[in-house]
């Protein structure tokens, strides 16, 4: 992905589902893993009474990577992804948990916020690229 969004190849909207290896990447990643810990602390009186209808997602978490993320994370699309975004929605009556973890690559995040960014439609090295990436987990009892 680097390579294609650095020369502005390929898709600008990018979608990896379950068992894709870059699905498997983040699955595990620290921001996700804090909204998923965030949507057992926000439910454990639910969760703890079988209430599983009142469940409450999390939404619009958002993960930060930085300097130090960098040079601790060894996954290439950890790496890549840099910060972003993660919904944890109940599915299946409450029974498992959609994961929905959203970026934008833009030249602006490689720049650290102080550089710009632009649609690959306008120029395509370094533009905006957009990735989703989903999946679905069992619910913890």
């Amino acid at each position: 992905m680097t390579y294609d969004w650095a020369t502005g190849e390929g898709a600008s909207n990018r979608v990896f589902g379950p068992g894709s290896i870059q699905v498997i990447d983040m699955m595990d990643a620290p921001g996700v893993n804090g909204a998923r810990d965030l949507f057992y602390n926000k439910n454990a009186g639910a969760i703890a009474s079988g209430n599983y209808d009142s469940l409450q997602s999390v939404t619009n978490y958002s993960a930060k990577f930085g300097l130090a993320e960098l040079l601790t994370t060894s996954s290439p699309t950890q790496q890549f992804v840099g910060s972003y975004r993660v919904d944890v929605l109940t599915v299946n009556g409450g029974a498992d948990l959609q994961f929905v973890v959203t970026n934008n690559s833009s030249f602006k995040s490689f720049g650290y916020g102080v550089a710009p960014a632009w649609e690959r439609s306008s120029f395509g090295p370094a533009g905006n690229m957009r990735q989703t990436y989903t999946w679905t987990e069992p619910r913890k009892p």
